[in-house]
């Protein structure tokens, strides 16, 4: 396994963070294995591969999505075992004028300096559907 630190793990996480923020969805995907899950623990929700579900997902999330910020961004980091956890605010508006605030955490794993399972807790509805 190759070796990664806390401050590459950071790096893939904000870039992961930014991207969805910038309705990047290449650059969303860049920080991932091919066969990364995301699932939203909250909602039993539970997306495969990074080429098919996920992309799926963050292309779907452009028709309803206008802008958003996931901000206030706090870690735990443990690069020995290539697991994160951050915690963050996120901010919603929908293309509809909806807004939505939210407090999540998502829990990552990590092969390498890449995402291999996302895991998120929303406060709220699954804003991913």
């Amino acid at each position: 396994m190759a070796k990664r630190t806390a401050k590459q793990m950071i790096a893939a996480i904000d870039r992961y963070f930014d991207s969805v923020d910038n309705n990047d969805v290449p650059g969303t995907l860049s920080v991932m294995t091919p066969d990364c899950t995301l699932t939203v623990v909250t909602d039993q929700a539970t997306y495969r591969g990074r080429d098919s579900g996920i992309k799926r997902v963050f292309t779907r999330r452009l028709e309803s999505v206008d802008k958003a910020w996931h901000g206030n961004r706090r870690y735990h980091v443990d690069p020995a075992a290539g697991t994160a956890t951050t915690r963050f605010d996120v901010r919603r508006r929908g293309k509809d004028g909806s807004r939505k605030t939210m407090d999540n955490i998502n829990f990552f794993e990590f092969r390498g300096t890449k995402l291999r399972r996302i895991y998120v807790w929303m406060s709220g509805t699954n804003t991913l559907r």
